[in-house]
């Protein structure tokens, strides 16, 4: 499997979520034996010879160029509208939220799926036992919640469910970032 992500060094959290899916896969498939390679060179790719390749965004042309010349598939990590390429080698195409993938009806269906990112849930939440139910339940341990934003397409983000969160979640303090 090979990733390929032209700035996939960067900070950003689409680079984030892009090394956060490397991390993961290399750490379930390299024990059974399953190579996995990131790289921002399209040479390197072609010295890979993978079997799936993974891109996302802006980077869904080049990458189903590639995948169509070394006749395998491929899936795309899909952050905002318009990113992805219909083609005939794409398998999969993942998005980082519901509501972005249910906006976005070029795709088939069939081969649109949901992943969120991961977060140090660890650091987010605690589990304590209700007084009344006796129960163990999850509570968040940060009150402050952050919401990031980006300009053109926030919208289709669901920034309007966040508004409405921190409306209903008033013991919580919201720090949003981007237009509304």
């Amino acid at each position: 499997i090979c990733i390929f992500v032209p700035d996939w060094t960067s900070i950003g959290g689409s680079e984030l979520t892009i090394r956060d899916l490397y991390e993961n896969l290399k750490a379930k498939l390299e024990p059974e034996g399953i190579a996995i390679k990131i790289t921002n060179e399209a040479q390197e790719i072609y010295g890979f010879s993978p079997d799936l390749l993974i891109t996302q965004q802006h980077a869904t042309k080049p990458c189903s160029e590639i995948a169509a010349r070394l006749n395998i598939p491929f899936w795309t990590l899909l952050h905002g509208p318009g990113q992805g390429v219909a083609h005939p080698k794409a398998t999969l195409y993942i998005y980082n939220s519901m509501h972005l993938m249910n906006s976005d009806d070029r795709l088939t269906p069939g081969k649109k799926m949901v992943l969120q990112p991961s977060n140090n849930s660890k650091k987010m939440l605690n589990h304590e036992k209700n007084s009344k139910t006796n129960k163990t339940q999850m509570k968040l341990t940060n009150k402050t919640i952050t919401f990031i934003g980006s300009t053109g397409y926030n919208y289709l983000k669901g920034s309007d469910l966040v508004i409405e969160l921190a409306r209903k979640m008033s013991d919580y303090k919201f720090v949003y970032i981007g237009p509304v």
